[in-house]
């Protein structure tokens, strides 16, 4: 079955016995790009997220859209395999790009850096 689209929110996934309303989203991947700052320090970017509510990832959403979404109150997180602690994902800005970052805690495995490539 195919996701319902709800005019300016994100798709609401469907299981087989009906909606699943939710708004939490954990990430299981990223796509980067690199980034030239204007002091010359070259690095990556997070410019797109892949979201599962099952095993790997069904649906990509941009920097700007994650963005917005958290604004409008949408959730995204990790959970990290060591400990079970949650990461929750905020809007920040690095050398003057609008970008997302995992809530620091110290913890690598739930980090948006540590991601596999979404493929």
């Amino acid at each position: 079955m195919e996701p319902e689209l709800r005019t300016g929110m994100p798709e609401v996934f469907t299981r087989p016995h009906g909606p699943m309303a939710t708004n939490q989203f954990p990430i299981v991947c990223t796509t980067k790009a690199t980034h030239e700052s204007p002091s010359g320090y070259t690095h990556k970017h997070i410019v797109e997220v892949g979201v599962s509510l099952n095993n790997g990832w069904q649906r990509r959403y941009t920097v700007a859209e994650v963005r917005q979404m958290i604004a409008s109150g949408w959730v995204f997180y990790r959970v990290s395999q060591s400990t079970g602690n949650v990461a929750y994902v905020e809007a920040s800005n690095c050398c003057g790009i609008p970008t997302i970052r995992s809530t620091p805690d110290a913890i690598r495995d739930n980090s948006l850096d540590t991601l596999p490539a979404c493929v």
